[in-house]
């Protein structure tokens, strides 16, 4: 399961069958699905779809968030698409992408790509930039994207980065209240090469900036 439940949050009833479907995950079994007897199409639900309609306890690699291989980059370039029309995201191309692909981060849900970001380091400045941070609309609502940001935010404390920084148009407001990130008009804080790419670019994104 994507995240931890509380012993409070589940009744004795339901208490019980997660603590027999982790069991089962224990001894050898690799995904327990719990469904709703009652819906009609609960099954097909269950079966038909990535997410399902229930409750799954996996033991496998159903969920996961890993590096980009360069077999992912189309599929990248496909769910960024609409992102890049709708402006929230800078337009790449796949050379581009291939060039910096150590930068890149995939979530995978059942082995399809449902969400990518990267992390550009500025090594000089010992300042990182989180980036194409984007989850597949019929996948959104589900926690995924705070779990990209989380692990780029831990890669860049791994890497002994002082500062992260994003540069946003429409989602500045989630950075600064789910993640604590602060709008700066201090262009100096920017890394000079991402600061010229920034004045050339004319999105007139915010600068938003956070230290770790």
């Amino acid at each position: 399961m994507w995240g931890r439940i509380e012993a409070g949050e589940v009744s004795s009833g339901l208490r019980s069958k997660l603590k027999q479907a982790v069991r089962a995950c224990r001894e050898g079994v690799n995904r327990v699905h719990l469904i709703n007897g009652n819906r009609d199409d609960a099954l097909l639900a269950e079966l038909f779809s990535n997410e399902g309609i229930g409750t799954m306890i996996f033991a496998d690699d159903y969920q996961q968030i890993r590096k980009a291989t360069p077999a992912d980059v189309d599929e990248m370039l496909l769910m960024m698409r609409r992102a890049v029309e709708d402006e929230q995201l800078v337009e790449r191309d796949k050379n581009d992408i291939l060039d910096h692909l150590d930068d890149y981060i995939v979530m995978e849900i059942d082995g399809n790509v449902v969400g990518v970001g990267a992390l550009h380091v500025y090594s000089a400045e010992m300042a990182a930039e989180l980036a194409c941070i984007h989850v597949k609309n019929d996948h959104e609502c589900q926690g995924y994207g705070k779990a990209l940001i989380t692990y780029l935010e831990n890669r860049a404390k791994s890497l002994k980065m002082n500062q992260l920084f994003v540069l946003s148009t429409q989602t500045a407001e989630y950075f600064m209240n789910r993640f604590s990130y602060q709008e700066s008009n201090n262009l100096e804080e920017m890394p000079e090469g991402r600061r010229t790419k920034w004045e050339q670019n004319g999105r007139n994104a915010k600068f938003l900036v956070k230290r770790i």
